[in-house]
């Protein structure tokens, strides 16, 4: 129950009121006095319940444009360390594919296929870098809390170059993962130290 933190409401209802507007519910939330709060209050009401991290890292990235100067979006940091594919996506918002790929083409289907609309392809590129501006934990690798491995980083990151990779993004790689490239050849990066 989320009575306790002054909703008089469970779970349920709680993640039902969250998701409505991702749903296309008519109701305008900033109609609210404080949705900045209210919102926010729910989500960590939900995260202490012991909500699943997905969903929560869902509704966290759909209201990060709310929340972006109030609250942290916690659960989704912990998504992109334990999934390197979530990463990705959120990488392949502000960055095209690469000039000269198939990505970049638009040859056959691709969920890499531009927005009509680029505003909205705006805000989502400036929301994907505000959330990843601001991670700082857990480690890529980490899972359920622990410290990762060095196997377990290597792993994440080494899916992370071949997710880029493959959608067409290779060059933005010493970018996203913080290194110079030195030599790039036979699909592989090898760095040098700063």
């Amino acid at each position: 129950m989320l009575s306790d933190a002054g909703f008089g409401a469970d779970l349920d209802l709680a993640i039902q009121a969250l998701k409505a507007p991702a749903l296309a519910a008519t109701e305008d939330i900033s109609r609210t006095e404080s949705p900045e709060y209210t919102v926010g209050r729910l989500l960590d009401s939900l995260e202490e319940a012991g909500t699943d991290d997905n969903l929560l890292a869902d509704l966290e990235w759909f209201y990060q444009p709310l929340l972006d100067h109030s609250r942290r979006p916690i659960a989704l940091h912990r998504e992109h360390a334990r999934n390197p594919a979530r990463f990705v996506n959120l990488v392949s918002l502000m960055y095209p594919p690469d000039p000269g790929t198939c990505a970049a083409s638009g040859d056959g289907e691709s969920a890499d296929e531009e927005t009509t609309d680029n505003a909205a392809s705006s805000r989502a590129s400036s929301a994907a870098w505000t959330v990843l501006r601001e991670w700082r934990t857990p480690l890529p690798g980490s899972i359920d809390g622990h410290l990762p491995t060095t196997e377990d980083m290597l792993r994440w990151v080494e899916s992370v170059r071949e997710k880029l990779t493959a959608s067409g993004r290779a060059r933005v790689l010493p970018r996203v993962l913080g290194v110079l490239p030195r030599q790039v050849g036979r699909g592989c990066v090898t760095t040098r130290r700063r």
